[in-house]
C-alpha cells in the first residue's frame, strides 16, 4: 500500500501542492471550509470537473486514467485489497476508479461525446477472440463483437494461416484477464463500427483502460491508421514498452 501511494505522488507531484480557493491546473484543490457538509474530510484534495476549462479537464482525465490503470494492474485479481485501495484513492482524490466522470464537465473538452457503459449494466465478456477483439453480452442480452480502439495485436493461427510472433501470448493474456468478467465499453466520437461490423470501443475494467494495459506490457502495438482521442498516450506507451523490450518487443 505504501509503495502504491509513493508511486501516486512520484507520478503526480503537483497534487501535493494544490491550493485552496480556486482550482489548480488539474482542476482540483484541498477542502478548507464546510468540508463535512460537502462530503469531504478537512484538507481532502478533490476535483470539480464542472468548473474546469478544457485544458484542466484533459489533465484530470489523463491523471484519472493513469492512476486507475495502475490500481487495476496491481489489484484487479484481489477484490478485497482493490476495495481498500479504492477507499484510499477516494479519500485523497475524491473519485473512485470505475465510476463515470461528472457529466457536467466543460463543453469545450474533446471527451464530451464519450459515453460510458457502467459495470452495473451487466456488459459481460462471453468470449475472447484474440488479443484485440472480444465478444460481449449487453444489457438487452444481445451479443456483440467488440474491437479495441487504438491497438493491434499479432494474429493467432487459424483457417490454415500461421500465427504471428506473440499472437498466442497476447490472446491467452487477455483471456485470463477478461474471461467471464464485466467490463465498461467507452465509445469515441465518430466511427461506431469497423468494416466487419464490430463495435469500436475502448474497453475498461474497474476503471482501467485495458488497451493501454496491453500496450504497457508489450502484448499490443499502437494502431496508427485510425485517429482517436487517446492516440498520443498510446504512442508514448508503445515507445516506453519498446525501449524496455517488454513482451513482443523483446521476443519478436
Amino acid at each position: 500500500m505504501r509503495r502504491l501511494l509513493l508511486i501516486i505522488f512520484l507520478c503526480f507531484p503537483g497534487l501535493a501542492l494544490a491550493h485552496s480557493g480556486g482550482i489548480d491546473s488539474r482542476g482540483g484543490h484541498h477542502c478548507k471550509t464546510d468540508c463535512e457538509a460537502k462530503g469531504y474530510s478537512q484538507g481532502q484534495y478533490h476535483f470539480h470537473p464542472n468548473l474546469m476549462d478544457g485544458t484542466q479537464y484533459n489533465s484530470y482525465s489523463r491523471l484519472r486514467s493513469a492512476l486507475c490503470t495502475r490500481v487495476m494492474n496491481r489489484f484487479a485479481d484481489n477484490p478485497k485489497m482493490f476495495e481498500r485501495v479504492q477507499s484510499r484513492v477516494e479519500g485523497r482524490f475524491g473519485f473512485r476508479c470505475g465510476e463515470e466522470i461528472d457529466s457536467e464537465g466543460p463543453t469545450t473538452n474533446p471527451y464530451e461525446s464519450i459515453k460510458v457503459r457502467r459495470v452495473a449494466e451487466g456488459v459481460q465478456v462471453t468470449k475472447v477472440i484474440d488479443g484485440d477483439t472480444i465478444e460481449v453480452r449487453q444489457e438487452d442480452r444481445s451479443v456483440q463483437k467488440v474491437r479495441f480502439i487504438g491497438i493491434d495485436t499479432p494474429e493467432v493461427s487459424g483457417f490454415g494461416a500461421r500465427g504471428e510472433c506473440y499472437g498466442k501470448e497476447a490472446s491467452l493474456y487477455l483471456m485470463r484477464l477478461l474471461a467471464r468478467k464485466q467490463v465498461q465499453l467507452v465509445q469515441q466520437e465518430g466511427t461506431n463500427r469497423d468494416k466487419y461490423g464490430r463495435l469500436l470501443r475502448y474497453v475498461h475494467m474497474s476503471g482501467g483502460d485495458i488497451g493501454l494495459r496491453m500496450l504497457t506490457l508489450g502484448y499490443a502495438r499502437n494502431y496508427p491508421w485510425f485517429e482517436h482521442p487517446r492516440m498520443d498516450e498510446y504512442k508514448q506507451t508503445q515507445y516506453e514498452a519498446q525501449n524496455a523490450k517488454r513482451g513482443l518487443w523483446g521476443e519478436c
